[in-house]
């Protein structure tokens, strides 16, 4: 239950969109600087620290610092993470932390499932005295669905311990990426 309510609310709740520049078109139209077209960026200071803000030809705005264009969505996202499309829309600033709250609890969900799978596995093994193989032919089913948890809890819990490294240094998934591939610009 607490899974599906957190998938909602994920899949509900704005990732944190930049509102577009409305009269984008009709500017570009009328002005012949095409600066701003071609990507270019322009420096603002934030409490005496110069950022750079880049200009996201697409949407028409300047963006915010740690924000990217999402190209599925085709929206500006602040603190753009990564588009799932288990959730169907982007994860932000907005629905970040309940992103990592829904995957941290479809992972408690499979280790119960994983673990009562596994004990009904050990009850049948007992009961008919084969072992795993007999209680594979008495109970194929748990058998399947016990495979199918440790392969979810496998995957989940190295994306739960991955977004757990991301928030303890104060990273998103793209800047991890950027870090890791300094050649490769985004929009």
């Amino acid at each position: 239950m607490q899974v599906m309510a957190n998938l909602t609310m994920v899949a509900t709740t704005d990732p944190g969109i930049v509102q577009r520049n409305g009269l984008r078109l009709l500017r570009e139209e009328a002005t012949a600087d095409t600066s701003r077209r071609t990507g270019s960026s322009t420096v603002i200071s934030v409490d005496g620290i110069e950022t750079k803000q880049k200009y996201c030809s697409v949407c028409g705005v300047f963006r915010p610092p740690r924000s990217c264009h999402c190209v599925v969505c085709d929206n500006c996202v602040e603190r753009f993470d990564h588009h799932c499309p288990w959730v169907g829309q982007c994860v932000g600033l907005r629905n970040y932390r309940v992103y990592v709250m829904f995957i941290s609890s479809a992972l408690l969900f499979f280790a119960y499932v994983l673990a009562f799978a596994w004990r009904r596995v050990g009850s049948v093994a007992a009961g008919t005295g084969a072992g795993v193989l007999g209680a594979l032919r008495v109970a194929p089913e748990t058998v399947a669905l016990g495979l199918f948890g440790a392969l979810a809890v496998w995957f989940l819990g190295g994306l739960v311990a991955f977004h757990c490294y991301l928030i303890s240094v104060n990273q998103v998934r793209v800047s991890s990426f950027l870090l890791a591939h300094p050649c490769f610009t985004f929009p």
